[in-house]
Order: structure tokens, then sequence, then C-alpha cells
């Protein structure tokens, strides 16, 4: 049975961690522009520093971890942050290749929203790269609409990004 949490634990934020480390890779596997988008700007060391400081970044009350677990073993995670007073932004919403399609990625998505909202934010941004066509459709399915830019992006990087939007 799948039970999405909060990390509670070093060991739940180090499974985090490697949950988003296996996202990069395979980011970095796609033969795609993802691929190079992912490299050029999450680099190693800037990445090992974010995943350093990853319950910094997303700590309430403004921010927020989950954790997706069948069982005990670790599947998927996502987490957001505050962009500004009201606003926030999903990050990092992954799941295993074994755990795709099984709807885990909806259980993931529906509690980051219900958190968001549970922050008092009144809009949610996200976004993904434009070949990933499972996280598109889903995204889409749970009512978030395409939207420009919502930070600044290098240009080189926007036409292979798709950005989202929710108002809650």
């Amino acid at each position: 049975m799948l039970r999405i949490i909060r990390p509670q634990s070093e060991i739940h934020l180090n499974a985090v961690r490697q949950l988003c480390w296996d996202y990069r890779s395979f980011l970095l596997g796609l033969d795609t522009d993802e691929s190079w988008v992912c490299q050029k700007y999450y680099p190693t060391d800037d990445y090992q520093d974010l995943m350093n400081r990853l319950d910094q970044v997303h700590a309430p009350p403004g921010g927020g971890i989950r954790l997706a677990l069948l069982g005990d073993q670790p599947v998927g995670c996502g987490m957001f942050h505050t962009l500004s007073p009201g606003v926030v932004e999903i990050k990092r919403v992954y799941l295993s290749p074994e755990t795709r399609g099984t709807g885990a990625g909806r259980q993931i998505m529906e509690t980051l929203i219900a958190d968001c909202r549970a922050t008092g934010a009144h809009k949610v941004h996200l976004d993904t790269g434009r070949n990933l066509r499972q996280a598109i459709n889903l995204y889409e399915k749970l009512g978030f609409k395409r939207c420009g830019p919502y930070q600044d992006i290098p240009e080189d990087a926007r036409d292979t990004i798709v950005f989202f939007e929710m108002l809650l």
C-alpha cells in the first residue's frame, strides 16, 4: 500500500535526497533537450549543495517535502517552497520507474496541492520538460494551466520547459 508521508527522520530525508539524485540521473539519461538543460543549470556541485540544504529550502511554514513509500520502500517524492507571499512552487516530483503508471504521481501531487493550500497559498507554479509527456498530462488532468515563465529563465532553456500554474 502506498503512503505519502512527511519525512520524519534523517533516514527519510536521505531517501528523498537519493530520489532527487535518481531524478537528475533520469533527466541526464534522456536523449532530449532536458538532458543538456539539467547538466548546464544543475551541475553536480550545485545540485549537491541543494541536496545538502533540501530540508531548509523546503522548510515549513512556507514549504514542505513529501516521501512516497510502498511498504517501507521509498518510491517517490515531491516538495514545494514559497516564491512570494501566497505563491508557491512545486519541485522535483519524481517516481521510481517501477511505480510509474500506478497513480502514485497523482497521489503525491494531490498531497502537495493540499499542503500548498494549507499554507494559505493562492497560486501554485511548477514546470517540467516539454518532452515529459506523462508529467504534462498529469498536471493538466489535475487542473494546472499552461503559463509563461514565472521566474527568470535563461533564454536558451525557455523552449525546453513547459510552465504551469494553478489557482487555489
